[in-house]
Parts: structure tokens; C-alpha cells; sequence
């Protein structure tokens, strides 16, 4: 049992190594649900990573009172 788990836990790491090396893109999801006082820190935390991975694919989901983030743009 232990060495069909270590086969397994290589096989997943190599195929991870693989896929980052193929140039996936990264996809992030970002979850806001304060108000005013978080969305700078949500708004510069995206920037950065726009910055870090220009290629990535980026989700900002809002609930709850950051809704106003979107009705106030």
C-alpha cells in the first residue's frame, strides 16, 4: 500500500511539474465580502498579481456588503 501511494504522490507531482512547464495560465479567484475599508487591499492584491502573472486569468467575486464596490464604479 505504501509504495502504490508513493507512486501516486509522483506521478501527481510529475504531471504538475509537466502542466506548469507547458505554460498553463494561472486562474485565481478573489472572494470580497467587506466594505470600503478592504476594497483597496482586495484592488492593490489583483494589481499585484496582473503585475507578477500578466497572463493569468482573474475572478473577483463580490457578496454581502461589497457589493457597493461595484455599484459605485
Amino acid at each position: 500500500m505504501r509504495t502504490i501511494l508513493i507512486a501516486l504522490a509522483f506521478a501527481f507531482s510529475a504531471q504538475s511539474l509537466a502542466s506548469a512547464e507547458a505554460g498553463e495560465r494561472h486562474r485565481v479567484v478573489f472572494e470580497l465580502t467587506g466594505g470600503e475599508q478592504t476594497w483597496a487591499g482586495a484592488l492593490r492584491n489583483i494589481a499585484n498579481l496582473r503585475e507578477a502573472l500578466p497572463e493569468s486569468d482573474v475572478v473577483l467575486v463580490v457578496h454581502d456588503d461589497a457589493i457597493g464596490l461595484l455599484l459605485s464604479a
